[in-house]
């Protein structure tokens, strides 16, 4: 019987520590950040406990070794292959680390001084978890994920070099179904294919009225004006996107003129997937409960003449749309049965 009692005792501590970072793996992820130069004002913002990243239903599934090699996305080319970096016993000290995340609470005087502890749900991250590679050098694996991208994570992964930290790339990570999410969109119309893309995830609401940008909003930045997409394709400056690698001038034209003959119209419910609602104007002075107003123009899907792929244009806000503060107008292309976002020019209401 007391054998018994010992090898369970035993059984369980394993488990505990294999559950667990140890002291040396939490400061390593303190050296992280002692040791990050250049930093953003943004980035110097840090929740004051870590993200957890094993309690997160779908990101569970795919934050494993063997997802990482496979959907690794290199930053740099020609890109190099991330299974050739680390040796066997290296991936499997990766795999049992990451198994081994928790949420931490961290503690002030461990870090920079330049950087501050806050609580927020818009910008978690995990604890840095470090490995050395064949070569001798240091790597750093971060679980991120950001209020305003709620259908994936990312698992970012940088590199200590010269005494700095560099992104070498990332492994996106799906935070739903998306299978079963794209069976969904294929019966909605188009354009509410677009705002369930937009919001996926998301629990707000929708304004029940589409907002009209040619007659509430004074485009500042021109964006009515044919010459300033022209000028745009000059340049990828304004985004992810080179406007002359999706569009020719006459995908231009029906671009403009949507920005100015946009039209008008009540959001049906029935088509909003998930948690989303729509509310009225009315629901502004209302207790949201944390949750978000969004306002959209009805978005404009058409066929790019160039790319004869499909994408999406229209305006957006979080704010109340023509009652206060600044949009965004947005460009999202259909890939695989999803729109994703492209581009987000900020355009100023009047």
């Amino acid at each position: 019987m007391a054998r018994s009692v010992l090898i369970l005792l035993f059984f369980i501590g394993s488990q505990v520590s294999l559950a667990q970072l140890s002291e040396a793996e939490i400061q390593q992820g303190y050296n992280y950040y002692n040791t990050k130069k250049n930093v953003i004002a943004a980035q110097k913002r840090l929740s004051s406990s870590s993200l957890n990243p094993n309690e997160i239903k779908f990101a569970c599934k795919w934050l494993h070794t063997d997802s990482i090699i496979k959907n690794f996305r290199s930053f740099y080319k020609p890109s190099k292959r991330i299974d050739t970096i680390f040796s066997q016993e290296q991936w499997e000290n990766i795999g049992l680390k990451l198994r081994k995340l928790e949420s931490i609470k961290l503690e002030k005087n461990r870090l920079p001084a330049e950087y501050t502890l806050r609580d927020s749900s818009y910008f978690k991250k995990s604890f840095p978890v470090l490995q050395e590679s064949k070569d001798g050098s240091l790597y750093a694996f971060i679980y991120e994920e950001a209020e305003f991208f709620r259908s994936y994570g990312r698992l970012v992964i940088e590199k200590k070099v010269d005494n700095n930290w560099k992104i070498i790339g990332m492994v996106q990570i799906p935070l739903l179904d998306l299978q079963k999410l794209k069976k969904e969109l294929t019966v909605l119309p188009e354009e509410y294919q677009v705002i369930n893309s937009y919001l996926l995830n998301s629990d707000d609401y929708v304004l029940a009225e589409f907002v009209q940008i040619s007659k509430n909003i004074n485009n500042a930045d021109n964006f009515g004006d044919l010459s300033t997409w022209e000028k745009m394709g000059e340049s990828a400056s304004r985004g992810s996107m080179n406007i002359k690698d999706h569009f020719e001038k006459e995908d231009l034209f029906k671009i403009v003129k949507y920005l100015k003959n946009d039209s008008s119209g009540n959001v049906e419910s029935s088509f909003l997937l998930g948690n989303l609602e729509t509310i009225s104007e009315a629901g502004y002075s209302q207790d949201l409960k944390g949750r978000t107003i969004y306002s959209f123009s009805k978005p404009f899907v058409f066929t790019s003449n160039l790319s004869c792929n499909t994408y999406a244009i229209f305006y957006v806000s979080s704010s109340g749309g023509p009652l206060n503060e600044d949009a965004t107008l947005v460009v999202m292309q259909k890939i695989d049965g999803l729109f994703k976002t492209l581009l987000t020019p900020i355009i100023w209401i009047g």
